[in-house]
């Protein structure tokens, strides 16, 4: 949730305090905000996840609360700036 918010963030689909949010939210309940996964590892990854279709992934990224948008189109250097 973190990196999905982090990513809209970066390609301006919402305002800086919806990835904020999530991480006060997810840290005040015990959960963790980072990944422990390397980034090197997760990018082959994405191409397995079940969102995939064809050549691409899909990402579902927040607008705002309630709101989420599907996204194809994220190139990986732009995955790798952000996270």
């Amino acid at each position: 949730m973190v990196a999905a918010a982090r990513l809209a963030y970066g390609m301006e689909l919402c305002d800086e305090e919806i990835p904020h949010g999530i991480e006060a939210a997810l840290r005040n309940i015990g959960l963790p905000t980072e990944g422990s996964i390397p980034l090197k590892s997760v990018l082959p990854l994405l191409q397995k996840d079940k969102k995939v279709r064809g050549d691409r992934v899909l990402f579902i990224l927040p607008e705002k609360i309630g709101r989420v948008r599907v996204v194809d189109d994220v190139p990986a250097e732009f995955i790798r700036e952000v996270l």
